[in-house]
């Protein structure tokens, strides 16, 4: 499972876009975990929300996961209004 930054990244991303949307982070955190709370991955952002895909090689096992923060949602030091 990768967590990418879009555009900061080179390795190819996994076949398929499973999902594509925004997610609303009240506490200005991205956390990736399973059922039982263990943590996977987890990112700190500058805003409260963030524009997320997420790359899957195979519909229903797959192995390769890649998790792709949109830079087009302004996640990264945007200036307050």
């Amino acid at each position: 499972m990768r967590l990418l930054d879009d555009g900061w990244h080179d390795e190819p991303l996994p076949p398929t876009l499973a999902w594509d949307g925004s997610l609303n982070l009240p506490g200005g955190v991205l956390k990736v975990e399973n059922v039982y709370g263990e943590i996977y991955l987890e990112r700190k952002i500058e805003t409260q929300s963030a524009r997320v895909q997420i790359y899957i090689n195979h519909p229903t096992e797959p192995d390769q996961i890649a998790i792709v923060m949109r830079r087009d949602l302004k996640l990264f030091n945007q200036p307050s209004s």
